[in-house]
């Protein structure tokens, strides 16, 4: 049986009280990973934060957790792909910014997964 490439996620949330994780990935190595937070934490506007710190705004931040997971362990962790009886909880390959563009996502996701376009 063949080895699938290995593929790493970021586990996200949002400041709010029983914020469910989101996944961010895939990503082919641990590096792309992190490239992504720190693109993220430098962007302009930004409200995204590593877990060990605050957010500038935590009502509208995005939380970032300390380690680039690989698919089991994001699997583990809660990670549901597209199509799953509860719908998936990866929301692409670039971190967004605030809870604003983490809903638009959302919305986006349950539009694909629902066939509406």
């Amino acid at each position: 049986m063949a080895r699938t490439a290995a593929s790493y996620y970021i586990r996200i949330d949002t400041y709010w009280q029983n914020s469910p994780n989101r996944f961010v990935g895939p990503f082919a190595t641990r590096e792309e990973a992190e490239a992504e937070v720190e693109r993220a934490l430098a962007a302009s506007g930004s409200l995204v934060a590593r877990a060990e710190n605050h957010s500038p705004n935590v009502r509208r931040g995005i939380r970032v957790f300390p380690d680039i997971l690989t698919r089991s362990e994001a699997v583990r962790t809660g990670l549901r792909p597209m199509g799953t009886l509860r719908g998936g909880n990866c929301v692409g390959e670039h971190i967004p910014l605030n809870i604003d563009e983490l809903a638009d996502l959302e919305e986006e996701i349950a539009r694909m997964e629902a066939g509406v376009r």
